[in-house]
């Protein structure tokens, strides 16, 4: 009798094994992955879909960014031809006036050129900090969307624990980082551009140097955050990943054995799948990377274009003599460095646990 049940359990799983059935589940599967992953990618106006991800050179890539970054660069230099002539001006007024305390650069006429500075470097400059803020929030919105898809076919294919360590870390941290930068970073950034101001206007007073001492510790506290944030993740990923890959070698071991006669080919079709799957989770993990550096890369590029203004413009006031703008540039130059140290913190900590969780997972 128990060889009977051997040989009817036998000649039902080769037949179920015969009947073609797993090339169109894969099918199946993978097209409506794909889908729902296309809606993502194209909800946030990335300009690409993840059937362009595996032929996507760095050309192609960098062409995405130019493309995002082009329209952004033309305020900032408008601003240093902006920023030059106001230098200019002051020179030349103050060589022409009279060498009263009352026309010096740090009188009346000082404070008239800083004023006129200020109107002409304030106003995008607060629109660059509100688009850094808008660009930290439509990541975090993304990745609470693509990270649960993610971290779903990375458990659907084996990984349990290490997707959900990723999908619970992540979540937290972009979280954590929208409402810091919403209840946090446009006030700080707001109060330094006051400091500043006043700084350049009052020469005597200590405004320049409390810009100076935020902008140390904020990027002191981000960059150490980041760090260990990642380091953590790194380290928590590859031990689960190791977790997972025992987990993995078991299930094989217990269908090669347990299962009569085709045992190793139905061990060999998991491990099969198993790759399947794997190939879709890292395609959806590299479009995930390509897209967090599509929405955050253009404004890190902007602030940047901004803080060469800032440079530039400090060099020519200097050339000049305009000490009251060039000290104003220095220190709105240490607003926009907390704004990027911000930005390229968030870039580079998801874009890296990414990249660790995708190896990690293998």
């Amino acid at each position: 009798m128990k060889r009977l049940i051997i040989v009817l359990f036998s000649a039902l799983l080769i037949f179920a094994a015969a009947l073609p059935l797993r090339s169109y589940a894969e099918d199946g599967i993978e097209d409506e992955i794909t889908a729902e992953v296309d809606d993502i990618l194209s909800a946030y106006d990335t300009g690409y879909s993840l059937g362009d991800t595996a032929g996507l050179s760095f050309s192609g890539f960098f062409g995405l960014i130019r493309e995002r970054t082009v329209s952004r660069l033309t305020a900032p230099l408008r601003l240093l031809g902006t920023i030059i002539l106001l230098s200019v001006l002051y020179s030349v007024f103050r060589s022409i006036t009279s060498g009263g305390s009352a026309m010096s650069g740090s009188g009346l006429f000082g404070m008239i050129s800083v004023m006129t500075a200020v109107t002409a470097i304030v106003p995008p400059l607060l629109g660059v900090y509100s688009s850094s803020l808008e660009a930290i929030r439509v990541t975090a919105g993304f990745m609470l969307v693509y990270v649960p898809v993610f971290a779903g076919i990375t458990a659907f294919s084996g990984g349990l624990a290490s997707a959900g360590i990723y999908h619970m870390m992540i979540l937290a941290a972009s979280e954590l980082l929208l409402k810091l930068s919403g209840s946090y970073l446009l006030p700080v950034l707001t109060v330094c551009t006051v400091l500043s101001v006043s700084g350049s206007v009052f020469p005597n007073s200590s405004s320049e140097g409390i810009v100076r001492v935020l902008k140390k510790v904020i990027t002191l506290v981000i960059s150490l955050t980041a760090t260990l944030f990642s380091s953590f993740l790194s380290l928590k990923c590859t031990i689960a990943g190791k977790a997972d890959s025992a987990g993995d070698k078991t299930i094989k071991m217990l269908l090669s054995g347990s299962v009569p006669v085709i045992g190793g080919a139905v061990s060999d079709a998991y491990s099969t799948v198993k790759c399947s799957l794997g190939v879709i989770r890292s395609t959806v993990g590299a479009a995930g990377i390509i897209a967090i550096a599509v929405l955050l890369l253009p404004p890190v590029i902007e602030l940047l274009a901004y803080r060469l203004v800032m440079w530039i413009g400090t060099a020519a006031a200097e050339l000049f003599s305009a000490s009251p703008i060039a000290g104003l540039l220095r220190s709105i130059d240490d607003g926009l460095s907390i704004a990027q140290c911000v930005m390229t913190a968030q870039c580079g900590m998801l874009m890296i646990c990414t990249a660790i969780f995708i190896n990690a997972a293998e």
